[in-house]
């Protein structure tokens, strides 16, 4: 008798749940107009935030991190109600005078029913979310202080580049020439005008190589994430990144300023949007002359790319760069003026050599020292593989000197 009690006890909430569980197939029409309805709404409010975010984004601004992370969760939302949507379609059409399937409507049916309740909870939430809020990082990514002393081969080529960087056909630039030559210098100046126009969202300045040459890639994307005070994780893969930075930038218009290249780099892989759809630049600083577009794009990079050689000073604005850093009333000494003059060409017309050797002899006025410096640059051999002697020979001096 006990156990038909305990039966008769069952029953009830075995009933209840059976109930239940046949709701799920006899309503799955209505669950699934319901669905409809409400995922109407839902997708609305995704247009309508994304649209806030582009209009932000011109703003300067851009979504709170609690809208991008509602958006982020609505999104796939609404990709999975289309697969319900396609399936309820197909039993209606396969199911058209046959008997139905109660097992695949009870499963279709619950699941209408669980995505509604989730469509609610998020059009709920998102009422409660305060949308921008948080200003973007700084337009400009680098203002840097770059002297540039009566150098009027200099200016002509900073201007050719300038120009290039505006005509509307040219999406990259390449400036190359020998090390020392003064194309990073050129650049620094070039971003600095960037700091008094509105040419671009983003000017971002990225150093390629390292010490030892070698291209790190993810290093580099790291670099451009952290101009943009773009937050991401170490444990974040490189490829995860890559679709962070590409989103960021998609319609963004901006000037990367990579420097320092000597190995084909794809910045397609690392995220950068290599189309000139959006009217945005690269520029390249190199000593590799025949660096070619496609190397720094992806496969189906469209983007037209240019070279500008950055040459060596002419005599006259060596020894006017030389003179200044040395100090004029130094080099101006009728007893030092010849021996001077020979150090200044010694430096090959390198603007980095004549600094670092006028630092070493700046306030010497003994001739004698003038004349040992004359002879370390004409015995001296270069130590340092891969760097031009006019380079080396002039900061083993500078450094020599500095030791003494």
């Amino acid at each position: 008798m006990e156990i038909i009690a305990s039966i008769i006890q069952i029953i009830p909430n075995l009933c209840t749940e059976i109930s239940h569980q046949t709701d799920y197939v006899r309503h799955l029409e209505n669950s699934v107009g319901a669905l409809m309805v409400e995922a109407g709404k839902l997708k609305a409010l995704c247009e309508d935030t994304e649209r806030e975010g582009r209009e932000a984004s011109r703003r300067r601004k851009r979504l709170t991190n609690q809208a991008q992370t509602w958006l982020d969760q609505a999104l796939p939302i609404l990709d999975e109600i289309d697969f319900i949507k396609l399936q309820f379609d197909q039993r209606r059409s396969f199911c058209n005078g046959c008997l139905p399937d109660l097992w695949s409507d009870y499963k279709l049916g619950k699941r209408a029913f669980e995505k509604l309740e989730c469509v609610l909870r998020e059009l709920n939430e998102r009422g409660g979310i305060k949308l921008v809020a948080m200003s973007s990082p700084p337009r400009v990514m680098a203002d840097m202080d770059v002297p540039m002393v009566g150098q009027s081969s200099a200016q002509r080529t900073m201007e050719k580049i300038w120009n290039l960087l505006h005509d509307e056909h040219t999406s990259v630039v390449y400036v190359y020439g020998m090390g020392g030559v003064g194309k990073t210098t050129l650049m620094k100046a070039i971003n600095k005008k960037f700091v008094a126009t509105s040419d671009f969202d983003y000017v971002i300045w990225a150093t390629v190589s390292n010490v030892s040459r070698e291209l790190n890639s993810e290093r580099v994307q790291q670099e451009i994430m952290g101009r943009l005070q773009l937050n991401f994780s170490e444990n974040d893969s490189y490829s995860i990144r890559s679709m962070q930075l590409r989103q960021f930038l998609t319609e963004k218009r901006y000037m990367l300023i990579l420097d320092d290249l000597w190995k084909p780099i794809n910045l397609g892989d690392i995220g950068i949007p290599t189309n000139k759809e959006n009217r945005s630049k690269i520029a390249i600083t190199t000593r590799i002359a025949h660096m070619s577009a496609v190397q720094v794009c992806s496969d189906n990079c469209d983007m037209k790319a240019e070279k500008v050689r950055v040459e060596t000073l002419t005599e006259d604005e060596a020894w006017e760069l030389f003179a200044a850093k040395v100090g004029k009333e130094v080099v101006s000494q009728p007893h030092i003026k010849d021996v001077a003059k020979d150090v200044a060409k010694k430096c090959g017309g390198l603007p980095l050599a004549i600094v670092a050797v006028a630092k070493a002899m700046e306030g010497q006025y003994m001739r004698e020292l003038w004349q040992d410096a004359l002879r370390a640059l004409r015995a001296s051999a270069p130590e340092i593989e891969g760097m031009e002697p006019q380079v080396f020979l002039p900061l083993k001096l500078s450094y020599d000197d500095l030791k003494r």
